[in-house]
């Protein structure tokens, strides 16, 4: 893991030493505005490193971030999100248990087509099959 950066209760770093996978890790009591600057760190990040070689974005919300801010609709911010996507990355992959943020995000992902296996934007519950929605698009890809 390396740090890229840190807001309150939000950290973005590299999960892989080849930095191929970068992940935007939401704790509890986090603010949208803080969300919105990390997608924009990201965004920044994967612009360069997008050059070199295809990057994959977790945005992570940990099991413990059970509620959104009070500020704001959740699904307009969630659509902010998603319309910050830079071009460069090669997939960003939404991580929600099953809850009250999950909930939404979920209903998010139906709404802009996160369940489509075409998608640019994929929906997961834990983490780790995040990584797994990665090892599938790297091994189809490498086929290509």
């Amino acid at each position: 893991m390396i740090t890229i950066a840190e807001y309150p209760n939000i950290k973005i770093y590299w999960y892989d030493d080849e930095r191929t996978t970068i992940v935007g890790q939401v704790e509890p009591s986090w603010e949208w505005e803080y969300a919105h600057k990390a997608m924009t760190r990201i965004n920044d990040t994967t612009a360069v490193w997008s050059k070199t070689h295809p990057i994959y974005v977790i945005l992570y919300f940990s099991i413990n971030a059970h509620n959104f801010p009070k500020a704001g609709s959740a699904l307009q911010n969630i659509r902010k999100l998603l319309d910050d996507d830079p071009d460069e990355e090669t997939l960003t992959i939404i991580v929600a248990q099953a809850n009250i943020a999950g909930n939404l995000i979920r209903l998010a992902s139906r709404m802009y087509r996160l369940a489509d296996n075409q998608s640019k934007f994929r929906y997961v519950s834990t983490f780790e099959r995040a990584l797994g929605v990665i090892k599938e698009h790297k091994s189809l890809s490498s086929l290509e």
